[in-house]
């Protein structure tokens, strides 16, 4: 097989010309949620680091692909990496987007993005001026080499909706001070999008209704830390005296009940608020083992929901290859994994730590 060739090193020879039906804008008052929750916030953070682990030294052999090919691997780095930022390793393209692809998920409940073409179109400068032969040479042989690729460009999801399945663009409002500039009507706050440009990522089906309720409950839990806990009691306290110096607020319960809280909205998805295994005063271990395992099935399957979908149109990724293949996920834990190591549990013949041990040392590796 032919060694691929890095577009990258052929930007000197040309410039890149793109249709993007999309418009980076983030409405000002969009009535969305803002995450002002510390839990919200952790979680968020948490998920979008946990579902590639970090690994010591290069993160090599976690993705390959059903059918090998370079410059599949090539096109598919150019394809993930965010704006000019290009990854040239195929492993470290995928680890990026999907930590970036999660925390859009976690935040907006979705990610959105476009498919954007980019072709190369020559045109005369220096180089070109003094050797028009040569220059001439070479922007031939780069046009037979097809040096056209598409990237994957991120769009806020506050600004689309979809109606009957086809995306939306909220476009900006014209404001009266600038109405002026159009003789006619201004023009028009919906923007149809193109299907087939379009991917959408969203949480697994089995977690949707669930998340919500999470997210709900979390924002409402650490709003303002535990403030909220302490001025409700100072409320009904002086309620029943004339003097609040003589209030007395249980800061430990308070605290306490903060954290069964979080307990009682991340059960779904077993999040331990880091607590870890060492932290937790209101579990038993075999508890704290049950939910560890699974908030990684969690994050397991949002993985595997985003290859899912690059997988479903890996066509339109690369246009021009006619690959027939897929995106497999190498060396990591799986679902089996996390099913074994439940029945493991259950059947009480194993010490906690080889229980969890798989999971761990993959972090570590």
């Amino acid at each position: 097989m032919d060694k691929a060739v890095w577009r990258n090193k052929k930007k000197n020879y040309y410039s890149l010309k793109t249709e993007r039906e999309t418009i980076w804008y983030v409405p000002r008052k969009t009535g969305e949620r803002v995450d002002r929750s510390v839990y919200m916030h952790m979680l968020t953070e948490d998920v979008g680091l946990g579902v590639i682990p970090y690994r010591r030294g290069k993160q090599t052999g976690l993705f390959d692909l059903s059918i090998d090919n370079e410059q599949v691997k090539e096109d598919l780095c150019l394809c993930l990496s965010s704006n000019d930022y290009h990854r040239r390793d195929f492993d470290t393209a995928l680890c990026d987007f999907l930590r970036e692809c999660v925390r859009s998920m976690m935040h907006y409940d979705e990610a959105i993005y476009e498919i954007v073409q980019y072709t190369p179109v020559f045109s005369d400068n220096k180089e070109q001026k003094e050797n028009p032969e040569e220059q001439e040479e070479q922007d031939q042989q780069n046009q037979e080499e097809d040096l056209s690729f598409t990237q994957l460009m991120s769009v806020p999801p506050s600004n689309i909706r979809f109606f009957l399945r086809t995306p939306y663009q909220i476009l900006p409002k014209v404001s009266e001070d600038m109405s002026y500039r159009y003789e006619d009507d201004p023009p028009p706050r919906f923007k149809k999008l193109s299907k087939n440009k379009i991917l959408r990522f969203r949480i697994p089906k089995e977690y949707r209704g669930d998340y919500y309720s999470i997210r709900y409950q979390l924002e409402h839990i650490g709003k303002r830390e535990l403030h909220n806990h302490y001025i409700e009691a100072l409320d009904s306290s002086s309620k029943n005296t004339k003097k609040i110096a003589h209030n007395q607020i249980d800061m430990e319960a308070g605290s306490k009940n903060c954290e069964l809280a979080v307990l009682s909205a991340t059960n779904k998805i077993g999040w331990d608020a880091r607590e870890k295994f060492t932290g937790s005063k209101h579990l038993q271990e075999h508890y704290i083992i049950t939910r560890f395992l699974r908030f990684e099935r969690f994050k397991i399957r949002l993985r595997q929901s985003i290859i899912d979908v690059l997988n479903e149109n890996i066509d339109k990724l690369l246009p021009s290859l006619n690959y027939h293949g897929s995106i497999e996920i190498r060396g990591l834990p799986t679902e089996t994994d996390v099913l074994e190591a439940e029945k493991q549990l259950m059947e009480g013949k194993k010490p906690f730590n080889e229980i969890i041990d798989p999971f761990l040392s993959n972090q570590e590796k």
